[in-house]
């Protein structure tokens, strides 16, 4: 069966990402084995590495199978039953992995900053407010409709409920709450005993955390682009994101904890060029000053003698009648 054009984009872009995500995971706990512990913050992201690559078997189903990116009017019956499976299956491992992130993140939070009174009660509050809405979402993915399997079996009797609201208050409650996540340790950061350069490398680390969320908001944006008419040809911008989220949540969850290594490399590269700026600098200068002297040289080398050998005279003809004047033109010209 031919792949439309979504269709391969879809696959590609899944599997990429989940291989950059599991290569973030992997050095994580890499460096985290060396210092001898990995927590559960850890083992959390390793399992949301899992369901990545569960999550990428849907996408590939949903290009091969589901007739993604074909206008829905030439569907058979078994890609449209294909089609509606792989929007209810991987909307349950989007729930389950976009809260296990959710979790992950804010057990590191807790370790980090827990000293702190006020930043442990809203880590406390916003997991909660976390786990409360990965339990409702995924109840109502599951029960959406009456009998459950009408989900991918649109023909068959019963009632569901209307998709494009459900679609709007996941993405915009979950947007909410990845922003809440991300906003809470710039205060503590900000407040940290260490160098300026080393803080601003940390505080960019935990910001890169927006990636996830300007992904969760786009694929927010993208449910406006779903025609439910024709829903397998317009299905791929909203589908394609809901891969994405996950993907750089995983990736910038990670990235605090490579902060210190990355930074660090970072700041020696800075350094270098800094260096090599300076010498570049320096020499530019020495050419200069280098220039400049080979032309008062040339203006001495114009001095010579008049016919009788009494006085000196430049290269205008101009008189010049001591060593102590050919010195002052000298220190005029340098």
């Amino acid at each position: 069966m031919a792949l439309t054009s979504d269709g391969q984009k879809s696959i590609t872009i899944t599997v990429v990402l989940s291989v950059i995500a599991t290569l973030f995971v992997l050095a994580r706990v890499w460096m985290r084995a060396k210092k001898g512990f990995v927590g559960s913050d850890d083992w959390l992201l390793i399992v949301g590495v899992f369901l990545l690559y569960l999550q990428d078997v849907g996408a590939i189903l949903l290009a091969v199978k589901g007739g993604e990116g074909k206008p829905f009017a030439e569907l058979t019956m078994d890609e449209m039953t294909w089609l509606f499976k792989m929007f209810f299956w991987p909307e349950l491992g989007y729930t389950i992995t976009i809260t296990l992130i959710k979790v992950s993140i804010l057990i590191s939070f807790r370790r980090i900053f827990g000293h702190i009174p006020w930043v442990r009660k809203s880590i406390w509050v916003i997991g909660s407010l976390c786990v409360a809405w990965g339990i409702a979402i995924f109840l109502t993915v599951v029960f959406q409709c009456n009998p459950v399997d009408k989900a991918w079996l649109p023909l068959k009797p019963g009632h569901c409920i209307e998709l494009i609201p459900f679609l709007w208050g996941n993405s915009i409650s979950n947007n909410i709450l990845d922003w809440s996540i991300l906003l809470l340790p710039i205060i503590p950061v900000w407040k940290l005993q260490m160098e300026s350069k080393q803080k601003a490398l940390v505080l960019c680390a935990f910001l890169l955390g927006s990636l996830a969320c300007i992904a969760s908001l786009v694929r927010a944006c993208m449910t406006a682009t779903i025609d439910l008419a024709d829903i397998s040809k317009s299905v791929f911008n909203a589908s394609v994101w809901t891969y994405i989220e996950p993907c750089l949540g995983i990736s910038s969850a990670c990235l605090p904890f490579l902060a210190n290594s990355l930074g660090q490399r970072l700041l020696n590269i800075v350094q270098v060029i800094t260096s090599i700026g300076s010498r570049v600098g320096n020499l530019l200068s020495f050419h200069s000053n280098r220039s400049q002297t080979d032309h008062a040289d040339t203006q001495i080398s114009g001095y010579h003698h008049n016919m009788d050998g009494d006085e000196m005279v430049n290269m205008d003809g101009q008189s010049v009648n001591s060593k102590r004047d050919v010195a002052h033109s000298v220190r005029e010209v340098v």
